[in-house]
Formats: C-alpha cells, structure tokens, sequence
C-alpha cells in the first residue's frame, strides 16, 4: 500500500506500507507488515502509539511528542533502520531532562 495521506485514530494495515516524500501517516494502531518512511510518521493524536509488526526503514521524519501525561510510542517488530530526522515536541521546562525508555534489539539467534 503506497500512502499519500492517513489520519486516523486508528490504524489497521494488513500488508506493507509505503509512505513516499511528502507523504504523512498520523493515529495509533498496528501495522502488520514492513513499512518504509519517506514522508512522515506521528504516533497518536497528543500521546498515542503505532506498532509496526514488520520491519521498519525511515529516510523521511519520525514526529514524537512528549506530553505531562503521556509520550508517543513506535514499536517495531522486525530491524529497525533510522535515517532522515526525528523531531520530538513537548511541554518541558528549559533544561528538563528525560530518561530514554529504550531501545530494544531482538536476541540474536
């Protein structure tokens, strides 16, 4: 499934997903297949979560927030390839500083 634009609160996509430049996939839900980022991903709608079951390559731009009451949350599955950018927002005092939640690799066989 090439994607020019979703919005949604949740998604469901039982196949791979790919999101071309300019291209932008906003909501929570799962992805049940690869998914390759040229465009845009931002979990959730003001706190939310996407899980890719699948293997996930970015070159375009992961948008993350986080928020007093909660924070955004991609999970990928399979190998997780990070390129192009990721911008994180939120309501943080200047200084205020964060602890990674983590970034889980899979065992090695």
């Amino acid at each position: 499934m090439v994607v020019s634009e979703i919005t949604s609160e949740i998604i469901t996509a039982a196949d791979s997903v790919i999101l071309d430049a300019g291209a932008f996939l906003k909501g929570s839900g799962t992805i049940h297949g690869d998914v390759t980022n040229a465009g845009a991903i931002a979990p959730g709608n003001s706190a939310g979560s996407i899980t890719i079951d699948g293997d996930y390559t970015q070159t375009g731009r992961l948008d993350l927030e986080l928020l007093a009451g909660g924070f955004d949350q991609l999970t990928v599955t399979g190998t997780l390839t990070l390129g192009g950018d990721i911008h994180v927002t939120g309501a943080a005092d200047p200084g205020q500083q964060f602890e990674e939640e983590g970034i889980a690799q899979p065992p090695l066989a």
